[in-house]
């Protein structure tokens, strides 16, 4: 009878930690699936900003920009900064 118990003792205890195990990966692969929709969010739609100058799409990690006629405008490098700045009427929005 002891020994009935004791394995039905060790029974429940590795059962349990295997679900415990199961939940952890549910919980990391949830986490990744979020951070990959981070990821693509970080990328504008095909209809969202783009720089003017280019034309990439816009990401999130973008640091140039100047203010132009009240909007801010973002640049995807210094260069098509420069570049805009020097005639910001030619890149103007069609």
């Amino acid at each position: 009878m002891k020994q009935i118990f004791l394995f039905s003792a060790l029974a429940l205890t590795f059962a349990a930690c295997g679900n415990s195990n199961k939940t952890e990966e549910k919980a990391t692969a949830t986490e990744t699936k979020t951070s990959e929709m981070a990821a693509t969010e970080t990328v504008a739609p095909a209809n969202g900003p783009k720089d003017p100058v280019c034309e990439m799409d816009k990401k999130a990690d973008w640091d140039q920009y100047t203010v132009y006629g009240g909007d801010t405008t973002w640049f995807c490098s210094p260069h098509c900064k420069e570049t805009f700045d020097k005639d910001p009427a030619k890149f103007a929005k069609k």
